[in-house]
């Protein structure tokens, strides 16, 4: 039973399939069939034109492959073409980019190196300058001389207090 029922599915595709193609709907499909099964005198006349039918399908389905076969081959050039076109154009951008912008970033890099060299060197001498100072004092001078002092006060011991201010009793903030 099941298998009539999926043989008439395979027909109705079939006719579905053709009403696609010739363009005509499936129930102008069914009245020639009809008319064809009713009237025995077109019997011979509609045989020649589904011979004709399917023999046009069949050109059809031919030409549809070797077509497509065609357009894949053409679409797959285009690709490659585009392909290529692509990488001349990066490397063009790549070269007109480093001729364009070359020299510049080669400056830049060169003043970075410089202003490295300054900076360390500066550090250097921070360095050796605040581990002695002139009089051979350890702990060195600040350049600021005076003006430091001023900036940040006198120098406070580790138990100092701000005036006005109670230290803190308990446990430090944040110990556990």
């Amino acid at each position: 039973m099941f298998e009539a029922l999926e043989q008439l599915g395979g027909a109705w595709r079939t006719i579905a399939h053709v009403s696609e193609w010739t363009g005509l709907s499936i129930g102008a499909l069914a009245a020639i069939g009809a008319l064809v099964f009713y009237d025995p005198r077109l019997l011979k006349p509609a045989i020649g034109a589904a011979v004709l039918v399917g023999i046009g399908f069949a050109g059809v389905l031919y030409g549809d492959h070797i077509g497509r076969a065609d357009v894949e081959a053409q679409w797959d050039d285009a690709r490659k073409a585009a392909i290529t076109a692509a990488d001349e154009r990066d490397q063009m951008a790549e070269q007109t980019l480093q001729a364009r912008y070359g020299p510049r970033l080669a400056e830049l890099q060169r003043q970075a190196g410089d202003n490295k060299r300054k900076a360390d060197d500066y550090e250097r001498k921070l360095l050796a300058a605040m581990s002695k100072d002139a009089g051979g004092k350890v702990g060195g001078a600040c350049e600021l001389g005076d003006a430091a002092d001023r900036m940040h006060g006198t120098p406070r011991q580790a138990g100092d207090v701000p005036a006005g201010r109670r230290k803190a009793r308990g446990r430090p903030a944040g110990s556990v």
